[in-house]
């Protein structure tokens, strides 16, 4: 709409998305009767916490793993056998398959102002233009069948640019221009108290990758002189663009530093007891990264 007539004039609007993307997979977990029976024996092993406070999001589920099983164990039925929890029944149910479903957020909003304005008997103008889009998508697009470990990571990119344009005469015009676009995302960690736990048979526990900030600035300058002369057009001028200007960059924390941790089996990984740390992210003799 105008703000000045036939001078200065404002333009603005708005596009806002809510929308989902459905996902699904099978995955296996530990089944409800193991998490009671290791808070029962076992109620202060970390695994027992682990398991309790972040249980999984399955539906339909069939029981994948039995106690002898885990165990490389002949047994058939309720027999008991010795396992490294002390005794159980063969059959006993230790982890469980099922699908894992939902639909993911997809959601945007774009603004865009731009304020245009005429002087000098319309020999000059001058309008600046400003856009912002965000976005929320869950991170990597990847949830985690434990809930609790799913992130949404927040996204912007701002675009500006001012410009001006001068007519000298009706063959030579010259227009001169500067932009800036500012990209922002972040990958969030949720629990970072719980390092990646990889054990055969279920789903990891936790995450791999660590809270992390990509920001980049960018700007240009263009200046550009066009005459047309009969049914020729000549144009010269310069452009100049830095990238990830402004000591933006990808700030990026160190990715390796979350610490993880492998176990040979479920049995293992019940008595807190893994075979290798790997992703060690500083020195364990200085302290230094």
């Amino acid at each position: 709409g105008p703000i000045v007539k036939n001078k200065t004039h404002f333009f603005g609007g708005m596009d806002i998305l809510r929308s989902g993307v459905g996902t699904g997979f099978q995955a296996n977990t530990v089944t409800d009767e193991f998490i009671g029976f290791m808070n029962q024996r076992f109620p202060n092993n970390i695994s027992t916490f682990v398991m309790k406070e972040f249980e999984s999001q399955l539906q339909s589920s069939t029981v994948a793993l039995t106690a002898g099983q885990v165990a490389n164990s002949t047994c058939a039925g309720s027999t008991p056998i010795t396992t490294p929890l002390g005794q159980m029944p063969c059959d006993f149910p230790m982890t469980k398959r099922g699908s894992f479903e939902q639909t993911l957020p997809r959601d945007g909003i774009q603004v865009n102002a731009r304020v245009d304005h005429q002087f000098n008997d319309g020999k000059d103008r001058i309008y600046g233009n400003f856009i912002r889009t965000t976005n929320q998508l869950v991170t990597f697009g990847t949830p985690s069948v434990y809930p609790d470990f799913t992130t949404v990571q927040p996204q912007y990119t701002n675009y500006g640019n001012l410009s001006h344009m001068h007519s000298f005469s009706p063959n030579l015009l010259n227009e001169m221009a500067f932009g800036a676009t500012r990209a922002y995302g972040e990958a969030p960690l949720a629990h970072g108290e719980i390092p990646l736990l990889n054990v055969p048979g279920i789903a990891a526990y936790g995450t791999g990758f660590s809270d992390a900030t990509f920001i980049q600035n960018n700007f240009e300058w263009r200046d550009m002189m066009s005459y047309n002369r009969g049914s020729h057009n000549f144009k010269f001028g310069f452009r100049y663009a830095k990238d990830d200007a402004w000591k933006g960059g990808a700030k990026f924390a160190n990715v390796f530093t979350r610490p993880q941790f492998s176990f040979n089996n479920l049995f293992d990984f019940a008595l807190d007891d893994p075979f290798q740390e790997s992703n060690i992210g500083f020195n364990p003799q200085t302290g230094e990264n």
